[in-house]
C-alpha cells in the first residue's frame, strides 16, 4: 500500500490497511475492498495472470 486507508475483506474477514501495509490474498478466495481515502495501491500477481499483462504501460495522472 503506497498511500492508502483501505478496508480489505478476504474470505469474510475485514482488515484496515494503511500506508506501508502488505497482504497476501490466496488464490480462489473471495475478496473485495473499499477505499476510505484516495488510494495508490500496487498489486503484484504470482504466478503472473496473463489477463493483466500489457505490451506497454501508460502513465496515469
Amino acid at each position: 500500500m503506497i498511500e492508502v486507508t483501505f478496508v480489505l475483506t478476504v474470505n469474510g474477514e475485514a482488515k484496515l490497511l494503511e500506508t506501508g501495509a502488505m497482504t497476501i490474498i490466496p488464490s480462489n478466495v473471495p475478496h473485495n475492498g473499499k477505499a476510505i481515502t484516495n488510494c495508490r495501491i500496487l498489486d503484484i500477481f504470482y504466478p503472473k495472470r496473463d489477463e493483466y499483462v500489457f505490451d506497454k504501460v501508460e502513465a496515469v495522472g
